[in-house]
């Protein structure tokens, strides 16, 4: 008898455990609990009239709060989905520059080499020069932030 209680305790659990309350449904929960509380002090009020207002102000005032609820739940979804757009675009645009810069780098350096190779010696330097002009500011950043010995 005990071990049959004990099995019908432990499947209630899990039966409990898998419906777990998504987020939505808590705003839900919050309010059956404010709503059992008010209940609880209406049901002293001293006539069924002043009873009745107090419920369908409690009933409006938690439709209301509900309302709100929803609507900044679906503002900060918005929110999130504006914000992950704006990442997507920001590393999209981030790389589009890496390989631009890159591709214009390797570009002025073949340059170079061609020219170098044709027997342009003042051409290939100053193809090389424009090839390493974008390289300076990290050349640059790399000297100051050397140790000193």
């Amino acid at each position: 008898m005990k071990k049959l209680q004990k099995q019908e305790k432990s499947n209630s659990v899990k039966k409990e455990n898998k419906n777990k309350e998504i987020p939505s449904q808590t705003f839900n929960t919050q309010l059956n609990f404010l709503m059992e509380n008010e209940l609880n002090a209406i049901g002293k009020l001293p006539s069924p009239d002043l009873q009745n207002r107090a419920m369908t102000v409690i009933e409006k005032s938690l439709e209301y709060k509900k309302d709100n609820d929803n609507k900044i739940l679906d503002l900060e979804n918005k929110n999130l989905e504006i914000k992950k757009k704006d990442m997507q675009s920001y590393h999209f645009w981030n790389g589009f520059g890496m390989i631009s810069f890159l591709i214009i780098t390797c570009l002025f350096e073949g340059a170079g080499v061609y020219l170098i190779t044709n027997g342009y010696d003042t051409g290939s330097y100053f193809s090389f020069a424009i090839g390493i002009l974008p390289f300076l500011p990290k050349i640059i950043d790399s000297i100051k932030k050397k140790p000193k010995n």
